[in-house]
């Protein structure tokens, strides 16, 4: 009776280390399938609100020497360089005010343009939540949707 109660309890303390072995190799591995699963889920389904290298491009067809673009957007901003000008073009941690580049175009976030020279060619790209104040929408020509980002044309 005491060998078969000695024979049982080895066998349970076997069986709880062998559960104890699969438990530790099945829950790491489900939670990495479960984050793998979720990774392609995201990747799948994710809908991109601005399509700023789209926009960038449009400028780079359509932007002449002296013109002026003006971003309200620091986080626009920091995505439309890196398309426009290069990757590494801004730092957004000293972004504030101008951008001036060798090929004649000037890029403007915060502080706004208080007056807007007259005769000066400007583009704004914004959001569709953002001000684009001091310009009235009545002044905005060639309009162009990318998706929630908007270029349009100031002009002479």
């Amino acid at each position: 009776m005491i060998a078969f109660t000695i024979y049982k309890l080895v066998a349970s303390t076997r069986l709880i280390n062998v559960l104890a072995d699969v438990y530790r190799k099945i829950i790491p591995a489900g939670i990495a399938i479960l984050f793998l699963v979720g990774m392609v889920v995201q990747e799948l389904t994710f809908v991109y609100p601005w399509n700023i290298k789209a926009a960038a491009q449009y400028l780079q067809n359509n932007l002449k020497n002296e013109d002026i673009i003006y971003v309200p957007s620091e986080r626009v901003l920091w995505g439309l360089c890196w398309y426009l000008i290069g990757p590494r073009s801004i730092n957004p941690r000293l972004s504030r005010g101008t951008i001036i580049q060798q090929n004649g175009f000037r890029v403007i976030t915060k502080p706004m343009i208080e007056n807007p020279i007259i005769g000066q060619n400007y583009w704004l790209i914004f959001q569709t939540t953002d001000s684009i104040a001091p310009f009235d929408k009545t002044q905005l020509s060639q309009l162009i949707s990318f998706n929630d980002l908007i270029a349009a044309y100031v002009g002479k």
